[in-house]
């Protein structure tokens, strides 16, 4: 029981993740039909590969070295992440750091971080 609505609420939280994306982009000039499609496919793919390699890496570590490194690798990398979040919320820039065509929409993947 426990692990399926620990499934559901890690669900939800993707879905909201692409979904407030989805609302910048949809209110954001310049992305034609095709681009928004492209962008949507894009970011829904890296939404399921990105939680199967991390429960990979995560199980892997776990197996490797012990459950209490995987936690703490987790917790540093959160950490690092909300740290990057943060200074990039005060720094005040604007500017688009790649174009979203091409190769930038794997970038965007990645990054998924809209500016």
């Amino acid at each position: 029981m426990f692990e399926w609505f620990s499934l559901i609420v890690m669900a939800v939280a993707l879905g909201m993740d692409a979904f407030s994306i989805a609302l910048v982009f949809g209110v954001g000039p310049g992305i034609n039909r095709s681009g928004m499609w492209r962008i949507a496919t894009s970011v829904g793919v890296f939404h399921m590969i990105m939680p199967l390699a991390g429960m990979a890496l995560g199980a892997w570590i776990s197996n490797f070295y012990g459950a209490g490194v995987a936690s703490f690798v987790a917790g540093v990398i959160l950490a690092l992440i909300g740290i990057q979040m943060i200074f990039t919320s005060v720094s005040g820039k604007k500017e688009q750091s790649f174009q979203l065509r091409g190769i930038g929409v794997l970038f965007f993947c990645i990054y998924c971080e809209p500016r």
